[in-house]
This record gives structure tokens, C-alpha cells and sequence, in this order.
């Protein structure tokens, strides 16, 4: 089974997952690309962050949304991440 089956057939009889338990339990390094590729394929998936120890993970799951809503990584409460929250820098900004 290829590491995208693996995850979608883990969210679909087990539950949400991270990157950390898809490492684990799988082998895989890039969670977020494979979750890409379910994307592509029209599958929706949902990230929600959750705090795990002392840091903010990724935790993916099948959406209950429906078709065409789209949703990013958010925080536990609810809100946008941090990290989403943050202007883009300007990459072509002048030096001083």
C-alpha cells in the first residue's frame, strides 16, 4: 500500500493523525505532501492544530465540510494559526 492509501485508510478506520504518529506508524517524513495529493485527487482533508507537549502539530482528518469550503490549519480554539496569522515578507524590499 503506498504511504497516501496508508494515511487516508488510517483517518478513515482509526481517526485524525500527525506527522509525528504517520512517522511512527508508517514511515513517512512529508505528512503535509502526502495530504496534498489527497487534496489533488479531491479528497477533503482538514488540519487543526494541537498543542503536543511543549509544540504545535499538524493533526489531520477527513472533512465534515461541505464540497468547496476550505480550511487550513487552525488552532485549537478555533482561531488561525500563528503562522497563517503573519504577513508574507516582502521579498523584494530594498536593503538599507
Amino acid at each position: 500500500m503506498s504511504q497516501t492509501s496508508n494515511l487516508y485508510q488510517h483517518m478513515i478506520d482509526i481517526g485524525p493523525i500527525t506527522p509525528l504518529e504517520a512517522f511512527r506508524l508508517y514511515g513517512i517524513l512529508a505528512t503535509h505532501s502526502r495530504m496534498a495529493e489527497l487534496r489533488s485527487r479531491g479528497h477533503r482533508i482538514d488540519c487543526h492544530m494541537i498543542r503536543v507537549g511543549d509544540k504545535m502539530v499538524g493533526q489531520y482528518s477527513i472533512s465534515k465540510y461541505p464540497q468547496g469550503a476550505t480550511r487550513s490549519c487552525e488552532s485549537i480554539n478555533g482561531t488561525a494559526s500563528p503562522a497563517a496569522a503573519r504577513p508574507a515578507p516582502d521579498l523584494f524590499e530594498s536593503a538599507p
